[in-house]
This record gives C-alpha cells, structure tokens and sequence, in this order.
C-alpha cells in the first residue's frame, strides 16, 4: 500500500500524526494512544488524549485515515487488533515454513547418502520423515498464502 504523504492536502495535520499513521498502515507498528484512538474511531479517546496540535488536526487526520489508508486497518477496535495481529500471526507462519524447509532440506541430503544402495530400514525411515516434511512445507505455504 504505502501511502504517500500529501501534506498540502492535510495542512491542519501534524506531520508526525500521519507519518505514525503511514508506520501502522504499511509496517503494522502500533504507535501512541492518540493515534490507535482515531484507528479504532473512539473519538472521546481522540479528543481526550490529543496534545493542542493533534486536537487542532483532528478532522484532517481522519480524513487523511478515511482517504489514505486501506479500510480493513480501521474503524473499530477489532480491526486495529486483527491489523496487528496479522502481522504477527504472519511472522510466525514464515518462522515455520522456513523450519519446515531446513528440516526438509536435511532430509532429503540424508536421502541423497542412501542413492545406489539397496533399500535399508534407515533409507525408508529418512524417506517416511521427508514425506511428512514435504507435507508439512506444503501445508504451512497454503496456510501463509491463505493468512496473507
């Protein structure tokens, strides 16, 4: 997405306000409370926690936040929390398929020692775990795919 930064367009906005902003639209950072108040459209929290500045900003931050950044990252406390959470549920999902690759990887260089020779207990046990290791890859990929 990476919304690009018009500050003619918002003049009343604090630059620092929408650069957070942008932060969490792009890299799922969250920032002060201020600004998950505006996210999650808790105007009584805005107005509360707004420094002068923000306060006087306050109706171009939310339009800049309606106009600038994609919709499912806003609007309620549910989808600020789903926004940051999908970056850390995704973050893990990579941590695993990456696992899941080494170890199929190692495997099958394993599977690679046994070429030529007849079949043995061992060369059918690396064989079995590659198995379970390519399905586990494959699966945990979907599910990456699926999660994005």
């Amino acid at each position: 997405m990476k919304a690009q930064l018009d500050y003619g367009k918002w003049p009343k906005a604090p630059a620092h306000i929408l650069e957070a902003i942008v932060d969490y639209a792009d890299n799922r950072n969250p920032h002060g409370h201020f600004v998950t108040a505006v996210l999650e459209n808790n105007l009584t929290e805005a107005v509360f926690r707004a420094d002068d500045e923000s306060l006087a900003g306050l109706k171009d931050i939310v339009f800049f936040v309606h106009w600038e950044i994609p919709h499912a990252c806003h609007g309620s406390p549910e989808n600020v929390t789903a926004w940051l959470k999908k970056e850390k549920s995704s973050h893990v999902t990579s941590i695993l398929v990456e696992a899941a690759t080494n170890a199929r990887n190692v495997l099958r260089q394993n599977l690679d020692l046994f070429e030529g020779e007849e079949s043995t207990d061992e060369r059918e046990s690396y064989d079995e775990a590659a198995s379970v290791a390519d399905s586990l890859h494959d699966a945990l990929q979907l599910f990456e795919k699926e999660a994005l």
